[in-house]
């Protein structure tokens, strides 16, 4: 149960992009206890200062952000703006477990602060700037999730799985869609320039986005769509 709270701390909270993955938990034999110690990633962030100085970077391109949305004037549209200001602005780090891979690639900082990220930090941000434009704008009934799982793919014959991934489940309307702004981002998988990107994986229901994604039973998260 403390893993899973940790876990959901993380999901829900992007804003705390300074959590280490894991989270080392013991027991007190002599009082009974459990002891817990959070630790923070990259280590960059183990100061306080540099936590402090990169929110206060990160805070900056939110609030420009949240401002170049005024003239979007339901959720969809707002989505579809911070969908393409994300794959706009950034790319898949090519260095990824190579030398030279960005230490921000997992959270918020590598894809709004650096333009270089994975995954973990496309749907963080995706999370993040959706909530931050909620609790400015009146957009009715848009809700944004975070959700972790396998991705696979096709080879010929069958979906075969190809590694962890993560993604985004948006809510409009009271109908729920899943959002991979990852893989809309194409510029290493097609070698294209810079900027490019597709809706191939916008607002799609579960069929066919499930085939490609599946979501992860143990965390319980995602909403069926």
């Amino acid at each position: 149960d403390i893993l899973r709270a940790y876990a959901a701390l993380g999901y829900d909270n992007p804003q705390l992009f300074w959590l280490a993955h894991s989270v080392a938990i013991w027991k007190n034999n002599s009082t009974g206890e459990m002891l817990i110690a959070l630790g923070t990633e990259p280590k960059d962030f183990s100061k306080g200062t540099n936590r402090k100085s990169a929110r206060t970077e990160l805070y900056n391109v939110i609030d420009e952000i949240v401002k170049g949305a005024s003239d979007y004037k339901n959720a969809y549209s707002m989505e579809w703006y911070i969908h393409d200001y994300l794959c706009r602005n950034t790319i898949y780090d090519p260095k990824l477990g190579q030398s030279g891979e960005s230490p921000f690639d997992h959270d918020v900082t590598g894809l709004l602060l650096h333009g270089v990220c994975v995954c973990e930090s496309y749907a963080k941000c995706t999370q993040l700037l959706i909530n931050a434009v909620t609790e400015t704008y009146d957009l009715g009934d848009l809700e944004v999730r975070y959700v972790v799982g396998m991705a696979y793919g096709f080879n010929g014959k069958s979906y075969v799985r190809r590694g962890g991934h993560a993604w985004n489940q948006i809510r409009i309307d009271g109908q729920w869609y899943n959002l991979d702004a990852t893989w809309n981002d194409v510029e290493l998988k097609y070698q294209h320039v810079y900027g490019d990107y597709i809706y191939d994986f916008f607002n799609v229901t579960d069929n066919p986005f499930t085939k490609e994604h599946h979501r992860s039973e143990e965390r319980r998260v995602g909403k069926e769509c």
